[in-house]
């Protein structure tokens, strides 16, 4: 197949990497593969042009509207001619539906990466899901990445159930792995992670929606019953320095760490005890799909789809968002376990993901996917 792939950016973030992970994909199993980012291209571009797939940029400003945006696309499928234009993230989702009206000839998948799909926690959702429901006969399939928040796109009118299908993020199970003790040891040293005590980590942009504020506060009264207790925090963003400044006025000391350089991630988690994310709106984070295939018990907060991959009881624990007692006390739960537990913890987890999130796996639905409706086309023609 001809798969012509588009999104709004390819800075370095979560839908970001999961497009270059099922790209890579599709063009091993011999599909023709392009992508089209919506800004000027920067971050995974050179990863995805390294392996030879063209990568466009149809130029438009970061925050603005550009008219022009429309017709570069346009020429670029009349060009290719692609049997599939698939698109991430709400911006790209509705630029390819428009365009749709000047190339019609192929089928148009839309995958939706959350509930609102917004930049912070304030913005309305409102618009962006009348703006789908208003669009939506011009697309064949939306796709959400977690049964949740389709279910809330669905509730809403924002898409047909007939027309929507939920295809998780995937990670690579193969890479993400639970190392051996000496490796762990290893990758401890190479991180200056302490040997003693329990260590926690977090691994998520320093933005409101990550609601570290509710994770500091968390920790500190998981710190004063359990002195021992570290907490990393992996990320960067606007919020760094007022993170800094509470942990600190927290008087946690050295006991909470930020760690802002890049990494390798699947070294990185195998440092720690324990994965915690706090945030108040998720779609499909894939930090939690990591941690849970590196055998990390884990505490998530009831969002999106992360009692999706935390189940509760089972390889970690679910907590309300916005509930520092509540996060201090599952994670107090999660140090109380004995080592054994923690790793039988840690084992249900990996076999949820290599069950139902690997990347293999995500490819083979997303191929399934495009097959169908390319046979329905054929049949309607």
């Amino acid at each position: 197949m001809k798969l012509l792939y588009v999104i709004t950016g390819l800075h370095r973030g979560g839908a970001e990497g999961q497009l270059l992970e099922v790209v890579t994909r599709m063009q091993r199993r011999g599909h023709q593969v392009e992508v089209v980012s919506a800004l000027p291209a920067s971050g995974y571009a050179e990863d995805i042009r390294a392996l030879g797939i063209p990568v466009h940029s149809l130029e438009i400003p970061l925050g603005r509207l550009s008219p022009r945006a429309l017709p570069r696309l346009a020429r670029l499928i009349w060009r290719m001619r692609p049997d599939v234009v698939h698109s991430f993230m709400v911006h790209s989702n509705l630029l390819t539906r428009v365009v749709r009206l000047a190339a019609p000839r192929h089928a148009l998948v839309n995958t939706a990466l959350g509930i609102s799909e917004s930049r912070t926690p304030d913005d309305s959702s409102r618009p962006r899901e009348l703006a789908y429901t208003a669009t939506d006969w011009l697309s064949d399939a939306t796709t959400q990445v977690s049964r949740n928040c389709a279910d809330h796109y669905v509730r809403l009118r924002a898409v047909p159930q007939r027309k929507m299908k939920v295809i998780p993020v995937g990670v690579d199970a193969s890479r993400f792995v639970r190392f051996s003790d000496d490796e762990r040891r290893a990758c401890r040293k190479a991180f200056s992670v302490p040997d003693d005590g329990f260590n926690w980590v977090s691994v998520a942009r320093f933005t409101p929606d990550k609601d570290h504020k509710s994770l500091i506060e968390a920790f500190a009264i998981v710190h004063r019953q359990t002195p021992h207790a570290r907490l990393f925090l992996k990320g960067l963003g606007a919020l760094e320095t007022d993170l800094r400044q509470q942990a600190q006025a927290a008087g946690l000391g050295e006991a909470v760490r930020f760690v802002t350089e890049r990494v390798q991630m699947e070294r990185f988690l195998n440092a720690f005890d324990s994965s915690v994310l706090s945030s108040v709106r998720e779609g499909m984070p894939t930090v939690l799909l990591e941690a849970a295939a590196c055998e990390l018990p884990m505490v998530a907060t009831d969002v999106g789809g992360n009692a999706e991959v935390t189940l509760d009881g089972e390889n970690g624990f679910v907590v309300p968002a916005s509930k520092p007692e509540r996060l201090a006390e599952a994670m107090l739960k999660v140090m109380a376990l004995t080592p054994d537990q923690r790793t039988a913890m840690g084992r249900a987890g990996r076999r949820h993901i290599v069950a139902g999130y690997d990347l293999e796996h995500i490819t083979s639905e997303y191929e399934a996917l495009y097959g169908e409706l390319l046979e329905k086309k054929r049949h309607a023609a």
